[in-house]
């Protein structure tokens, strides 16, 4: 009876460290190290990104101009609306000559236009191939060579991660500083980041 009692514990620890540990490095077996960054220490991998984003509070793809008038509209503040509506970590990983850069490029653009570059947010922390792996469909499945070239094909930044273009009508290239020209405001709403037409 002692035995299965101990035997029953054993499998509930397993069972609730794989609930708690469930983002799991591919490579070696520990948890992807969490923290934060400034947001404008963070590059992008892609030259340019689709104008809708998946939000998770309303469980649909979204316009990414309405999420940034939402978030710098919000009374809570951009960085509270932010947290609610898209809670997950950039995923990033140090790029050698570039630095960091992000495989969220959608979510760090938004983030980049409603707070300031000095704004701490959650990052998780991969390495290259973790980066690669996240980006293919079954990542359990990838070997390291699959994962290269799933980073590759994200990897389209012709300015090593410093600006991305916002496709679509309004297009825009995002980077640092102010933009107060931007199509995304309006004249109540003030915004930490740059924004040029192209």
């Amino acid at each position: 009876m002692a035995l299965v009692i101990i035997g029953g514990l054993i499998v509930l620890s397993v069972a609730i460290n794989a609930i708690l540990y469930s983002e799991i490095a591919h490579d070696n077996h520990r948890p992807n190290p969490l923290r934060t960054m400034p947001v404008g220490a963070i590059g992008w991998t892609q030259n340019s990104i689709s104008s809708r984003v998946y939000n998770i509070t309303l469980q649909s793809q979204v316009e990414i101009r309405a999420v940034v008038h939402a978030a710098l509209n919000d009374p809570r503040g951009a960085l509270a609306y932010m947290r609610e509506h898209f809670p997950d970590p950039i995923r990033v990983f140090d790029s050698g000559a570039n630095g960091t850069l992000s495989i969220d490029n959608r979510r760090l653009a938004i983030y980049r236009m409603v707070v300031p570059s000095s704004t701490q947010i959650p990052v998780r922390v991969l390495t290259r191939e973790q980066a690669g792996q996240a980006l293919l469909r079954d990542p359990d499945t990838a070997n390291a060579q699959a994962a290269s070239a799933a980073l590759h094909r994200r990897y389209t930044t012709r300015d090593g991660g410093y600006s991305i273009i916002l496709r679509g009508p309004e297009g825009a290239r995002i980077s640092d500083g102010c933009f107060t020209d931007s199509p995304f405001m309006t004249a109540d709403t003030v915004c930490p980041c740059m924004y040029r037409e192209l």
